[in-house]
């Protein structure tokens, strides 16, 4: 039986600062310890019991990448609290391409570079064309240089 209690999570929550963990880590990490309390509010019996708290997550109606995250609190948790026991990741098919109807039309992109265009923002109007050209993600974008040939 693995005891989950209001002091085990607070002694978690001061190590994290004492690694300086980020304040907005920290409470992410907080959270879903107090998810896994929620899950089990009397303790973990036993490696199986733990083993559930991920399909509960899962039929709570949290992703794959939201149930991942929280695992990778919870095994930091668990650590802390020495017990060996680890949750798997759940498996997440990452897609390559957005779906045909999330991409922009033909029509869409000239209405953006033209709007911006027409507002005098030829800079934004060549920041849409280089995304798009590129297919580029907009946190890609600051990696993109210019070299002028004379």
């Amino acid at each position: 039986m693995l005891n989950i209690n209001a002091a085990s999570v607070d002694a978690f929550i001061k190590h994290l600062r004492e690694l300086e963990y980020s304040p907005a880590t920290i409470a992410k990490y907080a959270h879903d310890v107090q998810t896994l309390i929620q899950y089990a509010p009397e303790g973990i019996r036993d490696k199986e019991h733990l083993n559930r708290f991920r399909a509960w997550l899962e039929d709570m109606g949290y992703s794959g990448a939201s149930v991942n995250s929280m695992l990778g609190a919870v095994n930091r948790f668990l650590a802390f609290l020495g017990s060996d026991w680890r949750l798997k990741y759940v498996r997440v098919q990452r897609r390559a391409f957005l779906p045909a109807d999330r991409e922009l039309t033909r029509q869409e992109y000239e209405s953006l570079v033209s709007a911006a265009l027409e507002q005098g923002d030829r800079r934004l109007a060549l920041i849409v064309q280089t995304l798009c050209a590129l297919g580029l993600r907009i946190s890609e974008l600051k990696a993109v240089t210019v070299e002028v040939e004379i």
